[in-house]
């Protein structure tokens, strides 16, 4: 059965250790399918924890995270790390790119990974190459970077290689965490605008993360995960 909602989660409560108290406590909080969602909150509001949540990396102890219809605390580990490979791109603040390997080569790395994204790379190219270069033609990465050392590359082309990583094999899910800190202003609009109009090529739910609030209209909905977060409110409050 097709999902409704890209993500789902309802009636979440986290915490580290059974001693520790609640760091996450979310009625409901949901990503539509192709919906971007700017999701912003000061440090220590649950943000990291949250991504963990959705990439299965961690498991709430209650309550309900649903990505793509799969309930991640009745899924199996491998089952988990299937659907992130399969169906989630990740956009990381410090991009964690691979040094040792060309820019061309860490855009691939998602399809040799998923076999479904190498073969959702043939919906708008020859070749999951062929992809990976257009994919950074797009993000105005010259031809004659593409063979280099990523760590050869500004901080502004790192990013962008990121970015075009992320998207390949057109994921239905981006996952976006602080990914224009590094840049100025105008580079960050530009950035944005042209993740948007990758997301929206390919139909991708974005859930952008950033305490940035200038980036937030660019969005069709935003949500503060300190108001929705009722444990770090009862924090807050205390």
């Amino acid at each position: 059965m097709s999902p409704s909602q890209a993500i789902l989660i309802e009636n979440v409560r986290f915490r580290w250790k059974p001693d520790l108290p609640w760091c996450l406590e979310i009625p409901r909080l949901s990503l539509g399918l192709g919906e971007s969602l700017f999701l912003h909150g000061p440090s220590g509001s649950g943000k990291s924890t949250l991504l963990n949540l959705i990439g299965g990396v961690v498991i709430a102890d209650q309550g309900g995270v649903h990505v793509l219809g799969c309930d991640f605390r009745h899924t199996r580990a491998t089952a988990r790390d299937r659907i992130r490979a399969d169906h989630i791109g990740f956009l990381f603040q410090q991009f964690n790119l691979v040094p040792y390997l060309t820019v061309v080569e860490n855009v691939l790395l998602p399809c040799r990974f998923s076999k479904r994204r190498a073969e959702r790379c043939l919906l708008q190219s020859a070749s999951p190459l062929a992809e990976a270069r257009r994919l950074l033609a797009r993000l105005d990465i010259a031809p004659n970077l593409l063979q280099r050392r990523v760590t050869e590359l500004s901080i502004g082309q790192q990013q962008r290689v990121a970015a075009a990583r992320s998207i390949i094999g057109a994921p239905e899910i981006i996952v976006a965490d602080e990914p224009t800190s590094a840049l100025d202003a105008g580079r960050q609009m530009a950035f944005l605008e042209l993740l948007l109009e990758q997301c929206a090529q390919s139909s991708s739910s974005l859930l952008f993360v950033s305490h940035d609030r200038r980036l937030e209209s660019a969005f069709s909905r935003t949500l503060a995960l300190d108001e929705i977060n009722q444990a770090h409110a009862k924090e807050r409050d205390a």
